[in-house]
């Protein structure tokens, strides 16, 4: 579902709240305070029509006070979202992105680079995913790819010259693979057919080789 259905439900919501807010308001608490106070009938302030008109207007400031929020919220969400793709790093790190909210990550003077979440606030730091890569690759929703074995802590054992890993942009889950016969196999799963050319970031970011 896209941003606009989620933004005409949220509207449609907004309503129901301030159509709701006006019958509590009317039905419930008003009758509530006089019964409370045990003021009579004939007394009451606020009665009929009057009553019917400050409940509708309750309703209404209701209504566009929730609804002010959700634009607020959604123009908060694309303005995020479009620093996303625009943005090419900071401070010391360069960042590729991959598919939002995930971004490739490099730290100036390194080579090995990170994915990482990219975060929802600019004051909250960027989430670390899979560290140390040494190549990869995004076919469609997976970034494939390369890590060195240090960065797999209590996930594997052993001293293995490659570990491999396949991430999904989709679900945000992973998998760390040690056999090459099996990665090609969990990429013919996942309907990558031809094993992908992996590259280092320096070769994405600025088409260098290590070579």
């Amino acid at each position: 579902m896209g941003p606009l259905f989620n933004f005409a439900f949220a509207v449609i919501v907004a309503l129901f709240a301030g159509v709701m807010s006006a019958i509590i308001f009317r039905h419930v608490l008003v009758p509530f305070y006089y019964w409370a106070k045990k003021i009579p009938e004939n007394q009451r302030k606020y009665s009929g029509d009057r009553l019917e008109r400050i409940a509708k207007t309750v309703g209404v400031i209701i209504s566009i006070t929730i609804i002010a929020f959700i634009i607020f919220g959604f123009v908060r969400m694309f303005q995020l979202e479009s620093d996303y793709w625009k943005s090419k790093g900071f401070d010391e790190f360069y960042r590729m992105p991959l598919e939002y909210p995930y971004e490739m990550l490099l730290v100036s003077g390194d080579n090995l680079s990170e994915l990482c979440e990219w975060p929802n606030e600019p004051t909250l730091g960027h989430k670390s995913i899979i560290m140390n890569i040494a190549k990869y690759h995004k076919e469609g929703k997976f970034v494939v790819g390369e890590i060195q074995p240090d960065s797999v802590r209590n996930s594997l054992s052993g001293n293995h010259a490659v570990i491999w890993f396949i991430f999904n942009c989709s679900t945000g889950r992973y998998k760390f693979i040690q056999n090459k016969d099996e990665y090609l196999n969990e990429l013919l799963a996942q309907g990558i057919k031809t094993e992908p050319q992996l590259k280092t970031f320096k070769e994405f970011y600025w088409g260098e080789s290590e070579d």
